[in-house]
């Protein structure tokens, strides 16, 4: 079973009348001190989870290949008649690789500031 877990801690302070600081990250000012326009910066990193399948298509034996053709015709009963098919394109061997070609144990997470 796959689990995870996030947090976001932030705290705002009105600094002045017209500027807010976010801290979290973010600032804020209310460019005329009416409340009808401000300019603002944030920033903030976000760890992104490995999507599921990942374990799946790199520690499995996943065979993957891919082959174009070209439809020359379809006839009523929708079976296809193709031709010119280019070379077979080979992603996934179907052979399972060992633990220490796919596992590296200093690896950081995933993450997007």
């Amino acid at each position: 079973m796959c689990s995870s877990e996030a947090f976001y801690i932030q705290y705002t302070w009105q600094v002045t009348d017209d500027f807010v600081a976010t801290l979290g990250i973010g600032l804020a000012w209310d460019l005329n001190g009416d409340g009808e326009s401000k300019l603002y910066a944030n920033y903030g990193r976000y760890f992104i989870p490995v999507p599921t399948n990942i374990n799946v298509r790199v520690a499995g034996s996943e065979l993957f290949t891919q082959q174009t053709c070209d439809v020359v015709s379809i006839d009523a009963d929708f079976v296809t008649t193709i031709d010119k098919c280019g070379a077979l394109a080979i992603f996934g061997d179907g052979i399972q690789k060992g633990t220490l070609e796919v596992v590296n144990a200093d690896i950081d997470p995933m993450y997007q500031d």
